[in-house]
């Protein structure tokens, strides 16, 4: 399984969406934005978790990309396997029968691995990078003394 651009913008899509209120629509000019995804990328993936279900889209001036589900409710896996189709590191090498536990036990792994993890556990790990990002650019920013004046 090679995990290419596609797959990589749809788990940021997602995690960007679970950080956001899940009753609200966000646009998708807002998502593209933040990410720094392009707009048109973003309507190639799109459509694609739309339809299976794990994104809900609404037209309009209030319309944009909402989750369907709840973040714990989507894993890893099924946002890669719609978007890289297989999961496997190595399928064919799997119908070779030298080495062939081998191999099928680095895809057992892999898609254990990857079922394990959900948007919700992203989401989570984003929040913890956001603020540790924010304690470091506090902590680092230039602290002003007022003297008074005599």
């Amino acid at each position: 399984m090679k995990v290419s651009t596609r797959g990589r913008y749809a788990m940021k899509t997602l995690t960007d969406l679970a950080l956001c209120n899940p009753d609200e629509y966000i646009h998708l000019n807002d998502i593209a934005c933040r990410q720094n995804i392009s707009k048109k990328y973003l309507e190639q993936i799109l459509p694609v978790l739309c339809k299976a279900g794990i994104l809900q889209t609404s037209r309009g001036p209030a319309g944009g990309y909402k989750l369907c589900k709840d973040p714990s409710e989507i894993s890893a896996a099924q946002i890669l396997s719609l978007t890289e189709g297989s999961l496997e590191v190595c399928h064919w090498l799997c119908d070779d029968e030298t080495n062939a536990d081998l191999w099928g036990g680095l895809n057992s792994s892999i898609s254990d691995y990857l079922e394990s993890i959900t948007l919700d556990d992203l989401k989570k790990d984003e929040l913890t990078r956001l603020e540790t990002e924010k304690t470091a650019a506090e902590s680092s920013a230039p602290v002003l003394s007022l003297q008074s004046q005599k």
